[in-house]
């Protein structure tokens, strides 16, 4: 029968059964990558889950763009371009996770928050001592 690191509540163990320490490796996924963010939707899923998604605001490419070529036969400046109005906001992805691992992302956020402003108390207090 195996045994599991974290027993379900109404499993009984000793504490000289509990492990004092485990190892975690990272490993990223084939689908890993770093993104830009400018900000975040967030709802509450049909099934009680915290659903956000991050997005990124860009200006819009030109859908198309009618160049001159040169009299040398290379493609000069640009006579007429086509481009939307306002601007993309490009939703890069969709995180879905249940009220505990959301309560751990907020607390590891927010102590990430309270670091950086230290850091910048401490930087600002130095630029004053100059």
């Amino acid at each position: 029968m195996h045994k599991s690191l974290f027993p379900m509540a109404d499993e009984k163990t000793s504490d000289s059964e509990q492990p004092k320490e485990i190892g975690v490796y990272y490993q990223r996924s084939r689908h890993y990558r770093t993104i830009h963010v400018d900000g975040a939707q967030i709802g509450i899923t049909p099934r009680g889950q915290i659903q956000f998604t991050l997005f990124s605001d860009q200006k819009p490419m030109p859908e198309y763009v009618l160049h001159e070529i040169t009299p040398e036969g290379n493609l000069g400046g640009s006579r007429e371009e086509v481009v939307k109005q306002g601007f993309i906001r490009e939703v890069e992805v969709n995180v879905i996770m249940d009220v505990s691992a959301t309560t751990q992302f907020v607390n590891v956020m927010q102590t990430t928050l309270n670091q950086f402003a230290e850091i910048q108390k401490q930087q600002k207090a130095k630029e004053a001592e100059k």
